[in-house]
């Protein structure tokens, strides 16, 4: 009897636990979470049917239904104040934070898609949000996803802001106008300036003592970068426009591995450290290390010879294989806190223009500085090495000779320039497509040598990428990049000629009989009728003449 007796209680604790511990997870009739819109309505619709449950609370900082804690203790919530504690019953639902106006007035109906990186960014965060799935990264965790979304709001807000045309326009006092006050970059001064960013205002309200900012940096340097003047054949207009729709598209993403839908492969958030817009139109470098190099390469080196600023070069040649570059920001949020480099895609949006049937293949070559026989591990990462181009593409790129002439001639002065700035460790970034029905082409894409076609449906785009990291060896570097290229585009193939030489021949050919009958025609029967006295013109005529009376006259 005494032991029954000392083990009722225990027993009846078990089953008061039970519910608690089990419900923790949900809690009320309705969603765990407010989600989009950001209205009092739906606040007050999302509280109600939370707390009709007798055990569930509401938490107003965080717009979330809380599991009352054992023995009756209210549920958890964030925040101190008192406007933040739980609510029990539907009459305390008014109270709306401020995030919530903050979020919607700035991003609206698009934080389910355009801006949907911005709720993924706070689900990771925010006590009982879900994260929302992402059907390009399946196969991510939630806090990843949450993560490189937050990269990707702060990141993206922070080059709207540095686009803005009267942000990098000059008083004529010689100070920046606009909300940015962004002094020039350069070796000496990489201090930027902070941007006003409406979703780290929105972040602060419910984490107001974690890091949430971003900078940028030489806004009207790379104004004048993203200039026609600048553009790849100096043949297209200023990309500013172009950047900011993409941007706008929709959250960044990580590049895939070739034939994986893994990006976690190649080319997540952390390796090798790049993403692209939305639209996969441009590239950015999300840990960006040489920041001083890339001063230098922008405002020139007047000490060293033949280091001119980076626009006088693209203006001199036009056709540089340079990859070009649009933009810098500073983020720092959470544990990132890294320069990001905004840059043109490496391939010239090549990719873009592949219909079904073609085969993509994308190297990146250096000279003997690399082990020339060196393989990527994983066949399908997103760039192969040496070693890989050797092997598939028997060390030689698909180019006629007349486009590895042009290619020489191009690539020569680039890599004077990189040597004048003592720049090494560069690549130059091969993308080969391959179709067997339809010729992917070069139309709407820089000419020769940034793309080439060939007349067995091969396209080849070559640009020189990653050139900001300075080397005392920067001349013997760049001998050995003049030495590759001469290697893997010999000028003295056997070929036959292509299409459009053969049609260009024969109109040759053709123009030259036309004119010449038409010349013949005209001259040739003024000469006959004239009624000046020539030799040539009177005996032939006398001769015509005795033809025509025949023999015996």
């Amino acid at each position: 009897m005494r032991y029954g007796m000392q083990m009722m209680p225990m027993q009846r604790v078990w089953l008061v636990l039970v519910p608690v511990v089990a419900g923790s997870d949900a809690c009320g009739h309705g969603p765990p979470s407010v989600s989009p819109p950001f209205d009092q309505k739906h606040s007050a619709d999302v509280c109600k049917q939370c707390v009709t449950s007798s055990n569930c609370q509401w938490c107003p900082l965080s717009q979330s239904c809380g599991t009352k804690r054992m023995m009756g203790f209210d549920a958890k919530c964030m925040g101190n104040g008192d406007n933040d504690k739980p609510v029990d019953t539907g009459r305390d639902c008014g109270y709306l934070p401020p995030w919530m106006p903050i979020l919607e007035d700035a991003y609206g109906a698009s934080l389910e898609k355009a801006n949907s990186d911005v709720m993924r960014c706070l689900q990771g965060r925010v006590e009982r949000w879900k994260v929302w799935p992402d059907s390009e990264l399946k196969s991510w965790p939630s806090a990843k996803i949450s993560e490189f979304s937050c990269m990707s709001t702060l990141l993206r807000e922070a080059a709207l802001t540095s686009l803005s045309t009267h942000q990098v326009q000059l008083k004529e006092q010689g100070e920046w106008s606009g909300t940015i006050q962004a002094r020039a970059l350069s070796a000496e001064d990489l201090e930027g300036h902070e941007v006003h960013s409406k979703f780290c205002e929105a972040y602060h309200v419910l984490f107001p003592h974690e890091a949430c900012k971003a900078k940028v940096f030489g806004a009207q340097e790379f104004a004048e970068l993203r200039q026609k003047a600048a553009s790849p054949g100096g043949a297209f207009p200023d990309i500013t426009a172009d950047l900011e729709r993409s941007l706008r598209s929709g959250p960044l993403r990580p590049p895939k591995s070739k034939d994986s839908n893994d990006p976690m492969r190649q080319g997540s958030m952390l390796e090798p450290g790049f993403a692209t817009t939305y639209d996969g139109r441009f590239t950015i470098s999300i840990r960006f290390e040489e920041f001083k190099n890339l001063g230098k390469l922008i405002h020139g080196q007047s000490s060293k010879e033949g280091a001119i600023p980076m626009r006088s070069h693209l203006r001199r040649h036009p056709y540089s294989l340079l990859q070009r570059i649009y933009g810098l920001v500073r983020v720092k949020m959470l544990d990132f806190d890294e320069f990001c480099l905004i840059m043109a895609n490496e391939g010239y949006n090549l990719e873009k223009k592949i219909q079904g049937g073609a085969a993509v293949t994308r190297y990146d070559l250096k000279g003997k500085s690399r082990n020339q026989k060196k393989k990527r591990t994983d066949p399908n990462a997103y760039a192969l090495l040496n070693g890989d181009f050797q092997e598939r593409e028997d060390n030689q790129l698909p180019l006629r000779n007349w486009q590895c002439k042009a290619l020489k001639k191009k690539a020569v002065p680039d890599i004077g320039w990189l040597e004048s700035h003592g720049m090494a460790g560069y690549s130059f970034f091969v993308e080969i497509a391959k179709s067997e029905r339809t010729m992917v082409g070069c139309s709407g894409l820089p000419g020769v040598p940034l793309c080439n076609e060939r007349s067995d449906r091969t396209t080849t785009t070559v640009a020189i990428v990653d050139y900001a990291k300075s080397s005392s060896a920067a001349m013997k570097f760049g001998g050995y990049m003049e030495d590759f290229i001469e290697d893997v585009c010999i000028m003295n193939k056997k070929e036959s000629l292509e299409s459009w030489q053969i049609f260009l021949v024969v109109g040759v050919f053709a123009v030259m009989l036309l004119a010449g009958a038409l010349a013949c025609w005209k001259y040739g029967a003024d000469f006959m009728r004239s009624t000046q006295p020539h030799e040539l013109r009177d005996q032939s005529l006398e001769m015509t003449a005795r033809n025509v009376r025949g023999p015996g006259y």
